[in-house]
């Protein structure tokens, strides 16, 4: 079924019916209530029905500061409206425990546009994209679309990416590609980008140590290249045990402080978003960029053409933020988070697992130790390992199966028989009924099948009648239209 509610059929796309949301239709439909689905990273709609209260306050506080001068509605600011930066700003500060100024913070759609701005505003057209050998798979999608750009994949452990591997890979890379010249350069400050999730990785769950985050940052800034990092399960951290680790962001500022040399952060983007800590209607996100990063940003000819992006969405979460309606949503998501993600595995893990690995759904690695974070749990891959070395695939031992049946799939329908069509004879031929007996020979033909495709200079009758084309010369066969049969 596509995106917007139609299937594929013999005739073409059919209409089916309108769609209420993204997995409307599909197996992984969150919205089912007999199914546990684990396929989706969206919340559920227990926690988006807390959301009406939320937008139903922040609005009403909204409207009533605007009945003067209805700034909101008019064009926004480039970067995006001062309040709402300035209570994001306080709101990220609080649970990042960290520095987060105002003045580094860009007003986006979502993470995915923060994603294509940064493609666009700060990579050259030819330049690479590396990104870690397990990643999420929709960013693979996004790359895919600039043709022009070269992706490179790199390994990924347990603690994250291997630094050593991605500074030898992006030195390869960056050797293979000879000096540019400054005519041969584009306006773009930077040859290649990394893309990474160094905070509760999707899909391991796996949060980079301090080592590899500075290691990371170091190759960067040796090698010049951009590191965009895919933030948006920072602030779903539920482990008292373990503290929250730090963005790349922070990491880069704080070894720019420490070096010798000092030095100006211009290496690491942290790409937010509001769609795993409120609700992904919203369309809203951030990107937290160094000061010389974000004056090219609102110089951009997509931001100033429309005034910024989503102006009136940022106001309404300015007043969620202003009012705490937001800070209070999040903490009621991490308990919901925790309380899943640390029953599950028990779930699993008692008298039914046995089953439920035999029904292909849990496999028999089990489930990993409950992850301090995000809204991943990793699953070890139950399967028979065919091929050679460590480039060996894993094989299933029977396709799990996820959700219902869909309703609306009807029964194949049968193939019709193509027929040939005759060749085509001209008006001017002559034509005449097949005679019963030969004219040469004088031995009766076996009778041939009637057709319902008749000649019109044929049709004496209704009742279609067989008949065969010829010419008038002797020695030239005879033919049936209808089947092709030819005598002589």
């Amino acid at each position: 079924m596509s995106s917007d509610g139609k299937e594929e059929g013999p005739g073409g796309p059919r209409q089916l019916r309108p769609l209420q949301h993204l997995f409307d239709g599909d197996a992984t439909n969150v919205y089912l209530d007999n199914v546990c689905n684990l396929c989706a990273g969206t919340p559920g709609p227990d926690i988006l029905r807390l959301c009406t209260d939320v937008f139903e306050k922040a609005t009403s506080h909204k409207m009533a500061l605007e009945r003067e001068n209805a700034y909101l509605f008019q064009y926004g600011a480039t970067a995006g409206p001062w309040e709402f930066r300035d209570e994001l700003s306080r709101f990220l500060a609080s649970r990042y425990k960290d520095t987060v100024h105002r003045d580094d913070l860009i007003l986006t759609c979502g993470a995915t546009h923060g994603l294509q701005l940064i493609l666009n505003s700060f990579v050259e057209p030819d330049g690479v994209i590396f990104v870690e050998e397990l990643t999420y798979m929709i960013a693979i999608s996004v790359f895919r679309e600039f043709a022009s750009m070269k992706i490179v994949t790199v390994p990924f452990s347990d603690e994250g990416v291997v630094p050593e591997e991605l500074e030898r890979i992006v030195a390869a890379e960056k050797s293979a590609r000879g000096d540019r010249t400054a005519w041969d350069r584009t306006c773009k400050p930077f040859w290649a980008v990394f893309y990474t999730i160094p905070v509760h990785h999707n899909p391991t769950g796996v949060c980079a140590s301090e080592a590899v985050c500075a290691g990371v940052v170091r190759a960067a800034r040796a090698l010049d290249f951009l590191v965009v990092c895919d933030d948006v399960y920072n602030l779903l951290h539920y482990s008292e045990e373990v503290p929250a680790p730090r963005r790349l962001f922070s990491v880069e500022r704080s070894l720019c402080q420490t070096a010798p040399g000092g030095g100006v952060p211009r290496n690491v983007i942290s790409n937010g978003s509001f769609s795993k800590i409120l609700a992904p209607g919203v369309r809203v996100g951030w990107l937290e960029a160094p000061a010389p990063l974000v004056r090219q940003l609102t110089t951009s000819g997509i931001l100033r053409s429309g005034g910024g992006v989503n102006a009136y969405m940022a106001g309404v979460l300015a007043s969620a933020l202003q009012l705490g309606l937001l800070d209070r949503h999040l903490d009621t998501v991490v308990v919901k988070m925790k309380t899943l993600t640390c029953t599950l595995p028990l779930s699993l893990a008692g008298p039914h697992a046995g089953a439920v690995r035999r029904a292909g759904r849990a496999p028999a690695g089990g489930l990993q130790p409950s992850p301090s974070g995000g809204g991943l749990l990793r699953v070890g891959a139950a399967a028979r390992v065919g091929g050679r070395g460590a480039a060996a695939r894993l094989r299933p031992r029977r396709p799990p199966r996820v959700g219902l049946p869909r309703p609306h799939l009807r029964p194949r329908r049968r193939r019709r028989r193509r027929r040939l069509a005759p060749p085509t004879l001209p008006l001017s031929a002559p034509h005449r009924r097949l005679p019963r007996r030969a004219e040469a020979g004088g031995r009766r033909r076996r009778p041939l099948r009637r057709h319902r495709r008749v000649h019109p200079e044929t049709r004496p009758s209704l009742k279609p009648t067989p008949f065969l084309s010829f010419c008038e010369k002797a020695g030239h066969e005879l033919r049936c239209p209808g089947c092709w049969r030819s005598f002589k």
